[in-house]
Parts: C-alpha cells; sequence; structure tokens
C-alpha cells in the first residue's frame, strides 16, 4: 500500500462542527473522511450519515449543533503500508467504502496516508487490465 497511498490527504478534527466537514469533504471530493486527533486516526466519517444528520439538525436543531465525534465510525477499518492491494481492497468492498486509512501499524494508529478507490480503479487500469476482465 505505500506505493499506492496518497501521502498528502485531508482529515477532520473530532470536535469539528458537520458544517466543517460537510465543508472538507465537498472540497476534497470525498465521501468518507478519516477523523484524526494529533495524527492518530480515531474513525472515519461517512458522507450518507453526515447528510443524515444534518437533515435531523434541521427537523430538531441542538444547541450549538453536533460534531464529528457524534457521527464517526470508530470501527472502520484501516491499512497497514505492507498490506497487498487484493486485502484492502477486499477490506474497503467489504465495509463498503470508497477509501481507507493507511496507518503506519495495528498498535500505533497513526494515520499517514489514504488510499481512495480511484486510486484502486487507477492501478487496475495501468497494470492493463483489460475491461471484460
Amino acid at each position: 500500500m505505500s506505493s499506492l497511498m496518497r501521502r498528502r490527504w485531508i482529515a477532520t478534527a473530532p470536535d469539528a462542527s458537520l458544517v466543517e466537514a460537510a465543508h472538507l469533504m465537498r472540497l476534497a471530493r470525498m465521501r468518507h473522511l478519516p477523523v484524526a486527533e494529533h495524527g492518530l486516526l480515531l474513525g472515519l466519517l461517512d458522507h450518507a450519515e453526515l447528510l443524515r444528520a444534518s437533515l435531523e439538525e434541521i427537523r430538531r436543531p441542538t444547541p450549538g449543533g453536533r460534531s464529528v465525534i457524534a457521527l464517526m465510525d470508530r470501527r472502520a477499518p484501516s491499512a497497514l503500508p505492507d498490506d497487498s492491494l487484493h486485502s484492502v481492497a477486499a477490506r474497503m468492498l467489504a465495509a463498503g467504502l470508497a477509501c481507507i486509512p493507511v496507518v503506519l501499524a495495528p498498535t500505533e494508529p497513526r494515520l499517514i496516508g489514504l488510499v481512495l478507490e480511484s486510486d484502486l480503479l487507477r492501478r487496475v487500469y495501468d497494470a492493463g487490465a483489460s475491461p471484460a476482465s
């Protein structure tokens, strides 16, 4: 994964507002956004969940609004730099994710990169796979 992962990525803080997170997602054109604090991965924020929560906030406003920490998935999978392309793709498919955070080690979830589904598709395309296979 280290050759495929993006070393420049965007993440949000757990105390960021839903509006801030939505803005970041829009700017980065991402459907899932890593949530990190002090460089450590805490979870993943899903665009669909963010939309649901935003609609709920319109219907029943919360004083001060809700923050990202209330919506993030703490159990979202991550990848390691030495993971195979196949295992990362399988994890993304199983979890229904459009990206997967790459962390330094299982015992140290320091966020060091991000792999998007477009990165996987580009790798397959660059390898010369035919569309029929």
